[in-house]
């Protein structure tokens, strides 16, 4: 007499679902919409690019940063570079981590900021902006910016990045 497997197909498939509503539910309870006084707080962190000096009008905003930087070498993110000004353009900025472009072509500043205490991490593509997060290791909690829109996410590393 021949089994079917059918029953067996049907258990596995209504495990999966379970395992998957479970990580929604935990995706949901992790990220949520940034309150008003949270972006009033990171709001400042920004690279203040009007105040970058010898740049033409018709720089992007990637090259009027990389213009105050230097190529200094590549590692695994892309290609690093330095700076002995930039951080004169970074709010609050206690010292910069890490300047990188990488290999789609996305430039990330990286610092510390004074105040706060956090790390800021700001990227521009040759569109313009594209995301800010500033993170609070203490609390593995990020706040990101990105596409008009503010989150906070808890269990930031330890947990998921959503994008």
């Amino acid at each position: 007499m021949k089994k079917s497997r059918t029953p067996l197909i049907l258990v596995c498939v209504l495990v999966l679902l379970a395992i998957l509503a479970v990580l929604f539910v935990k995706v949901i309870a992790w990220t949520h919409n940034a309150s008003g006084m949270q972006r009033e707080k990171y709001t400042p962190y920004v690279i203040n690019l009007e105040a970058i000096e010898n740049v033409e009008a018709s720089m992007t905003d990637k090259e009027k940063i990389l213009s105050v930087c230097e190529q200094s070498g590549s590692d695994e993110d892309g290609t690093v570079y330095t700076s002995a000004t930039l951080q004169n353009y970074l709010y609050d900025c206690r010292t910069i981590q890490k300047i990188y472009v990488t290999d789609d072509g996305v430039l990330y500043v990286r610092y510390l900021a004074d105040e706060i205490g956090e790390r800021i991490t700001i990227s521009y593509s040759d569109e313009g902006f594209e995301r800010k997060e500033c993170y609070n290791e203490a609390s593995d909690t990020a706040y990101v910016l990105k596409d008009n829109v503010s989150k906070v996410y808890e269990n930031y590393y330890n947990g998921f990045k959503l994008f």
